[in-house]
């Protein structure tokens, strides 16, 4: 592991010495600096247009796909947007079933019993 200091920094810092106050005053202005606005967000969208992209153009660092989603995805997409007005509460479960018999682990319409459970968002409730 590489590190921060050079062996002259590293031997000037134990020579002064640091307390408690002077690691909180470091911690407080690193804090401060990571608040700060990424202010190049601007320059960074617009030299991702510079360049024309052909048409058949692949654009590796938007993360594109030329393919575009399989003709099984598609079907999914339409199938499920018919029912977008809908909270489709038993779909959890069919999802959660599903997952568990892929990977081979138990699944239960008991909560404690699940191997696999299923929440919106990235994080758990």
């Amino acid at each position: 592991m590489a590190l921060a200091l050079s062996t002259e920094q590293q031997e000037d810092l134990l020579r002064r010495g640091y307390s408690r106050r002077t690691f909180g005053r470091i911690a407080t202005l690193l804090t401060a600096g990571a608040t700060l606005p990424f202010y190049n967000e601007h320059a960074l969208a617009q030299m991702s247009r510079l360049q024309p992209v052909p048409e058949d153009g692949v654009k590796i660092n938007a993360n594109e796909n030329p393919l575009g989603p399989c003709p099984t995805a598609i079907d999914a997409i339409y199938n499920v947007a018919k029912k977008g007005g809908r909270y489709m509460f038993e779909a959890t479960d069919t999802f959660s079933e599903t997952m568990a018999n892929s990977l081979g682990v138990k699944f239960s319409p008991d909560v404690k019993e699940n191997y696999i459970q299923v929440f919106p968002g990235s994080s758990a409730p």
